[in-house]
């Protein structure tokens, strides 16, 4: 089992994508921003994290 980390903005893709990650007997941790993933990081390890790239950007004013 691995313990992995999916970043998205996209509820929708967070829950499809943990379902089916946690149906092949892995531990996920969904965040929904790039600060959340920070975060989740330094708080505990993970073997795979699955990053939308977008989702850590900074979004301008």
């Amino acid at each position: 089992m691995s313990s992995i980390l999916v970043v998205d903005d996209d509820a929708s893709v967070l829950d499809v994508m943990s379902e089916m990650l946690r149906l092949e007997g892995h531990s996920v941790t969904v965040a929904e921003n790039g600060k959340q993933a920070v975060d989740c990081v330094f708080s505990d390890p993970f073997d795979l994290v699955i990053l939308q790239i977008s989702s850590c950007r900074k979004k301008k004013a």
